[in-house]
Order: C-alpha cells, then sequence, then structure tokens
C-alpha cells in the first residue's frame, strides 16, 4: 500500500510542475526561449561555440533540447515545453531515494517528498525549461550516488564525480551553492572515515584527491569565462569573503558533528543561526530591495507564509538528527550549515551581483534540505510528544499548501511569483506577427516580456531602453516603428530586464497609443495591441 502511494504522490508533484506549460500552453517563461533558439542553432549547424554569449557558456540544457528534438524527431519547442520538465522532475525520484536511504523509512521519505514536491516557487524552476531545474536532476543523482557508494572500494567515487562533472557546465549558481554543500559532506565523510579506519591512507588520499580535482575543476571553468554569472567585478571579494564564511561554518559543522549529543548550547547556536538567517532574508527583501524597485507586496507574502510552517518542522528534525545514522547527521547537517555559510556571505558581504542574486533565490536552494529535515521534524516529534500530533499535523498541511504561489501563476499571475507573468500563446502570436510583418529595420518596443520572446528566438530588432523611456518615463519623442501593449503589463506594470521586476506604467502613454492621429492599431487579439507609427495601411487583426 506504502509503494502505491509514494508511486501516486510522485505522479501528483510531477504533474503539478507541468500545470502552468498545460494551462498556458507555451514554455511559459520568459528564459526558455533563449535555450530552445540556442538548440535550434545547434542542430542547423551541427556545433556550438562553448566561448560565445552569457548561454554558450553554459551549454547543458540547450545540448540537452537539440539531443532529444534530433532523436525523437520532435519540435525543440515541444521538447521545452513538456519533455525538459518532466526530465527535470525526476529530481525528485533521486530526492525520495535518497531520504529514504539516510532515515530507513519509507514515510519519512514520503513525507519529505511531499513538502518538496508542494514547494513554491521550485515548482515553477522545475517545471519549465530553466538551467537550475536541470542541474537539480544531476545534483540529486550526484548525492544519491555519494549517499550509497562503499567507502572500502575505491572505484565508487567515480560516479559521484562523473555527475559532479556533468553539472559544472549546466548552471554555475546552482552548483556554488550545491557544490558548497558538497563539499561540506566530503570534508566531514573524509575525516569521520579516516577517524573510524575505514580507509587505508592510500585510499583515503585517493578518494580525497579525486574530490577537491572537480571542485578545483569548477572554479577553472568559471575563471575561464570572466566570472560571467558567477563571480562578482571584485574576484577577491568571492574568494576571500566566500572563503572566509565556509571556513567558519566548516567548523561550526564539525562541532555539530563531533559532539556526543545535541548539547544545549549547540541548540541555542542552530536556533540563532536559522532565526537571524529568515529575519535576514525577510528584512532584505522587504525593507532592502534587492533591485531599486523589488520589494516583495503583502499578497506575496501571505502566499510564502506556509514555508514557516515548514521551517519550524525542519528546526525540530534538525534537532532530531543524532538519532539518524552517522551518514545522515553528516549529510544533512553538512547540508545546512553550507547554507549558512553562504547566506550569511550572500547578506552581509555588500552589495555584488552574486549577493544580490543569492539573497532572493537561496531559500530556493534550501527547499530540499528544509524539506528533508521536517519530515524528519515530523515523525520525530510525533513519537516524543504523542498527545502533541495534532499540531505537527496542522504544521504539515500548512506547508503544503505552499503550493499556492504556483496556482497563482497560471490562473492570476503573481508579479513576484510570475516571474514576467508567461509568454502565453497571444504574446507569441503577437510576436510572430511582427516577425511576418515589420519591415527591415524596424524598432519595436515594449517590457522585456513582450521583447524576448523577438529578441531571443526570433531576432527582432527591439528596443528594451526605449520602452523603458516611453512607458515608464512617459518620453512622447521616443523613436519606433511598432510598439507592444500586453494585458499582463497595464495589471502588473513594466517588467525590466533585470530578473524580479516591476515598475508602474504610465497610464496616459497607453491612452495618447490609442488615440494619436499618427499612430494606428494595427494588431489586436484581446491581449496584445500593437501599434505603429506614421503608418496607417494595416488591417486591424
Amino acid at each position: 500500500m506504502q509503494a502505491i502511494v509514494t508511486v501516486a504522490a510522485i505522479l501528483l508533484c510531477i504533474g503539478l510542475r507541468l500545470v502552468p506549460a498545460l494551462v498556458l500552453a507555451a514554455p511559459y517563461l520568459p528564459d526558455p526561449w533563449v535555450h530552445i533558439a540556442k538548440a535550434d542553432s545547434i542542430l542547423q549547424w551541427g556545433h556550438f561555440d562553448i566561448w560565445g554569449d552569457y548561454a554558450d557558456h553554459w551549454p547543458g540544457l540547450n545540448m540537452l533540447i537539440a539531443l532529444i528534438s534530433s532523436f525523437l524527431g520532435i519540435d525543440t519547442i515541444l521538447v521545452g515545453q513538456f519533455l525538459i520538465p518532466l526530465l527535470c522532475s525526476l529530481s525528485l525520484i533521486f530526492f525520495y531515494l535518497l531520504i529514504r536511504r539516510l532515515t530507513g523509512s519509507g514515510l519519512i521519505a514520503l513525507t519529505s517528498l511531499l513538502l518538496l514536491g508542494f514547494a513554491s516557487p521550485l515548482t515553477l524552476i522545475m517545471g519549465t525549461t530553466y538551467k537550475e531545474g536541470l542541474a537539480r536532476l544531476f545534483l540529486s543523482a550526484t548525492l544519491f550516488a555519494f549517499v550509497i557508494r562503499s567507502p572500502s572500494r575505491v572505484s565508487t567515487v567515480l560516479p559521484v564525480i562523473l555527475f559532479v562533472g556533468v553539472t559544472i557546465p549546466i548552471h554555475h549558481l546552482t552548483f556554488l551553492v550545491a557544490g558548497t554543500a558538497l563539499l561540506f559532506a566530503v570534508i566531514s565523510t573524509q575525516i569521520f572515515s579516516l577517524r573510524r579506519g575505514e580507509l587505508t591512507r592510500w585510499s583515503w588520499l585517493f578518494q580525497t584527491l579525486s574530490y577537491f580535482f572537480v571542485f578545483a575543476f569548477a572554479l577553472i571553468y568559471y575563471i575561464m569565462f570572466n566570472c560571467v554569472g558567477l563571480l562578482p567585478v571584485d574576484t577577491t571579494n568571492l574568494v576571500v569573503g566566500l572563503f572566509a564564511y565556509i571556513v567558519l561554518f566548516g567548523a561550526l559543522n564539525l562541532r555539530r558533528l563531533l559532539a556526543t549529543g545535541t548539547t544545549t548550547d549547540l541548540k541555542l547556536v542552530l536556533g540563532g543561526l536559522m532565526i537571524v538567517a529568515v529575519v535576514a532574508l525577510l528584512g532584505s527583501l522587504i525593507f532592502r530591495p534587492i533591485f531599486p524597485l523589488t520589494v516583495l507586496p503583502a499578497s506575496t507574502l501571505l502566499l510564502l507564509a506556509p514555508m514557516l510552517a515548514t521551517i519550524t518542522l525542519a528546526w525540530m528534525g534538525l534537532a532530531s538528527i543524532d538519532r539518524l545514522s552517522i551518514q545522515a547527521k553528516i549529510l544533512l547537517s553538512s547540508w545546512m550549515f553550507a547554507l549558512f555559510g553562504v547566506s550569511f556571505y550572500a547578506f552581509f558581504s555588500g552589495h555584488s551581483s552574486i549577493n544580490l542574486i543569492l539573497t532572493y533565490r537561496l531559500f530556493i536552494f534550501a527547499l530540499a534540505p528544509l524539506s528533508a529535515l521536517a519530515g524528519i521534524g515530523v515523525f520525530a516529534y510525533a513519537a516524543s510528544h504523542p498527545r502533541r500530533t495534532r499540531i505537527v499535523q496542522a504544521g504539515l498541511i500548512i506547508g503544503l499548501l505552499a503550493v499556492l504561489p504556483v496556482t497563482t501563476l497560471a490562473f492570476n499571475r503573481d508579479p513576484f511569483f510570475g516571474y514576467g507573468c508567461s509568454v502565453t500563446p497571444p504574446i507569441q502570436a503577437s510576436n510572430q506577427w511582427l516577425a511576418a510583418h515589420a519591415p527591415t529595420g524596424a524598432v519595436i518596443i515594449g517590457d522585456h516580456l513582450f521583447t524576448y520572446y523577438l529578441e531571443y528566438y526570433l531576432e527582432q530588432n527591439t528596443d528594451i531602453v526605449g520602452g523603458i523611456q516611453l512607458f515608464v518615463g512617459g518620453d512622447y519623442d521616443t523613436p519606433f516603428t511598432f510598439a507592444g501593449v500586453h494585458k499582463y503589463m497595464k495589471e502588473n506594470g513594466f517588467w525590466l530586464p533585470s530578473g524580479v521586476q516591476w515598475t508602474p506604467v504610465d497610464t496616459d502613454i497607453v491612452d495618447w497609443l490609442a488615440t494619436h492621429a499618427t499612430i494606428s492599431l494595427v494588431f489586436n487579439n484581446g491581449i496584445v495591441q500593437l501599434y505603429r507609427r506614421n503608418q496607417a495601411s494595416y488591417s486591424v487583426l
């Protein structure tokens, strides 16, 4: 019976990731079009240039789309819309197997799986063609391979190194965070293996050098590409600052692991660290905007509220992992302390690009270990407080409500969880109309949601700066041939090309476009209106 429930839960969580694509009938975020276009280019030319632009530096996803499309004979858009999300969702299976192996309990693994499977916005990232989603698949496989390896057999280190090596060219930030956690686990495991005499000195040395070789290769790979997407302009900030935090929290992790039990002082330290991390994250998002215009609206904070239940349950689990195997204790403790180290670096090390990115992305990286610890916490609390099980049951139910942001995106398109709303078929239709009718050299303006597909997939002449000048700045003299106005821009604001960042639209400009004598409405499908300046010969569609 438990096996049937587990399979049903996995299918439910995978299906949840396909809901937005099914509802919107398109790869629903802007970024996938970059990878689909790159895959088309690989299929056309038979190769790719790793020294090209930013997307070429991390070619794993682009190559996979091209390979699947070529092997199955399926259009790259369909591959990006359905097959890649399906493939990324397989990381949930590795996660379930990992937690079951660590805890020896299928029920704990199932509980953890449900919490992670319902967690947002991770469902959005895994439910579309994102580099991070694919990286999570290989990193989940890496962690599972690391856990099931036989310490006494040197050859079992090879699958771990292989999975790590494959992950490096997929997504920089995912590897930075997950790689740090894996590094903590490797160091802690090797220390314990040597202390218990599980390995000969030569075997221990070979394994340790092999692990560190692949991490050194990752660092060299990133530096080769001018640190794009990973290192800040001041690389000293990363090398010195991040290294200092890793050493500090690595020492705390070893202190935690070497303790004979969870002493009161350690509980206070762990609780204090978790409270500071949560407060710093919320404070950064609410009171210190990541970007000049990005603050969390009250509606989004309410959607995030169920996550607090998961964090509470995770704290219960973190205080209870001493009852598990030494392997579980090492991996889960290392995972959390590595996240503490990276998060404190992100919060308190200035305002470089990596600090800003990590600040609002770090909680997403923490969802997997938090879900694992929360699953442990549910059963640990129920076992030690049999008369208070309703409390933890309520927390579990609230934690599962984290699915709300997904439905919000699919049906209401919350500005924050929408990540730029969605590139829906009506927007694609307007873009394709422009590709067919816009004369050579025509300047097309609009927000980044509207121009993304045009610029990165159809390679049209777009001007996002001109769009900002017209729609946000109210500059009536902004030069353009076509201007795109869509429903989501009117509802949520002008989406800027810097991530999760919106700014209100000047409504007078929208009225001016619709009424000015020298500007004509040339396309209208109910969602998108296209206006052409100094040309009135097109009929309205």
